[in-house]
């Protein structure tokens, strides 16, 4: 038998690599044969897609927030932004909700 498949077979082999090549950037144990830094491109993706998602999952609750302090009128205008104010913010919502609905009650 060799001594190589006495000892280990491919850790062993992996260690000698390294340490016949200081220079190498292998990780020691693992395997995996991957460089150390390698992977920062993709853990930025993955914040980003996270990111992304918690934004698209938030998007709702921003709009209803947004449209719960909006005037009647405002609301209804097709020539309006949506997204501002373009008339200055009320509480009628709110009232009818707490006041005029079992909701509070």
């Amino acid at each position: 038998m060799s001594d190589r498949s006495e000892r280990g077979g491919r850790e062993d082999v992996e260690r000698e690599r390294a340490e016949a090549d200081p220079a190498s950037d292998v990780h020691q144990g693992g395997g995996s044969g991957r460089p150390r830094g390698g992977c920062r491109a993709g853990t930025a993706a993955h914040y980003g897609l996270v990111a992304l998602f918690a934004l698209f999952a938030a998007f709702p609750f921003l709009w209803m927030l947004t449209t719960s302090f909006k005037e009647t009128r405002d609301l209804l205008n097709p020539g309006n932004n949506p997204f501002l104010y373009n008339e200055p913010p009320t509480l009628e919502h709110v009232k009818f909700l707490f006041y005029e609905t079992l909701y509070g009650q």
